[in-house]
């Protein structure tokens, strides 16, 4: 009993993600600066975003290929996903990745709650609203843990992939966004988010039905984008240095002491 119960604590955001990233969810793109009138629109926008990059004039593959060279190069990033199922079903997911600081994850279940997620040098701390440790362990870890910051200082990786999906850069890089056989692109008419322009491209896999993916048309022609049948996923805050804010040491509470009160013991820690 011991066992599943810690099980469960740490690995339900993992659980949450599984559910989620089957998919792909949403993240609002990079927000404009308010335009100065000194000068001319289109030189202010040159200089916000960047120079245009030319990649509506190419191929769908050829665009598709130029955004995957810009992404695999990222430091850092915000993604948000957004699913289209209920919450019970999937969580809206808000992450930030930096290569330098660290990582941060909210997982947002509605009715059942919230858990944030950090990861920092001394290990993954997870933090779960009062909802969230009342359904996963009872009333009375929610309030003994409610406000804690629960750290494993030795994660094992294999546990947490789930969990930290979100962050991870691995799924930017050329080896790993390949084409698979059978994939289709056709473009769309260029359009705006957030006052950003993009190029819609619609991407269709065989058996896997189709994304539309979102490609900046200005600066590096990153991803920012991607919406499905089940869920959207908005990229935004490329390569800028991400706070990723690490617990104080009088909000941890060590993963043995919670080992030990779930399974009715003595602290260890």
């Amino acid at each position: 009993m011991h066992t599943r119960r810690l099980t469960r604590l740490s690995c339900s955001a993992a659980v949450f993600a599984g559910i989620l990233l089957t998919s792909c969810g949403t993240e609002k793109a990079a927000g404009g600066a308010t335009a100065a009138t000194q000068a001319p629109a289109s030189e202010q926008t040159e200089k916000r975003l960047g120079a245009p990059n030319g990649i509506e004039k190419l191929s769908g593959a050829e665009a598709m290929q130029r955004s995957r060279e810009a992404m695999a190069d990222l430091k850092s990033f915000q993604r948000v996903y957004t699913p289209a199922r209920p919450a019970e079903a999937a969580p809206s997911v808000v992450a930030r990745s930096d290569l330098k600081n660290g990582c941060s994850i909210t997982y947002d279940v509605g009715d059942t709650g919230t858990m944030d997620v950090r990861v920092g040098e001394r290990g993954i701390y997870m933090r779960g609203d009062e909802k969230s440790l009342t359904q996963q362990q009872g009333p009375e870890a929610a309030e003994r843990f409610q406000g804690k910051w629960i750290l494993d200082s030795q994660p094992d990786p294999m546990r947490y992939v789930q969990m930290l999906q979100p962050c991870d850069f691995q799924g930017f890089s050329l080896e790993n966004t390949k084409d698979a056989p059978g994939t289709t692109y056709k473009k769309g008419e260029t359009t705006e988010i957030d006052g950003f322009p993009v190029l819609p491209l619609e991407v269709t896999e065989d058996g896997k039905g189709t994304q539309t993916m979102y490609l900046a048309l200005q600066g590096k022609p990153y991803l920012v984008r991607t919406s499905g049948p089940e869920s959207a996923q908005d990229l935004s805050h490329f390569d800028e240095d991400l706070t990723i804010d690490l617990p104080r040491e009088d909000e941890v509470v060590p993963l043995a002491e919670v080992e030990a009160f779930l399974g009715g013991g003595a602290p260890t820690g």
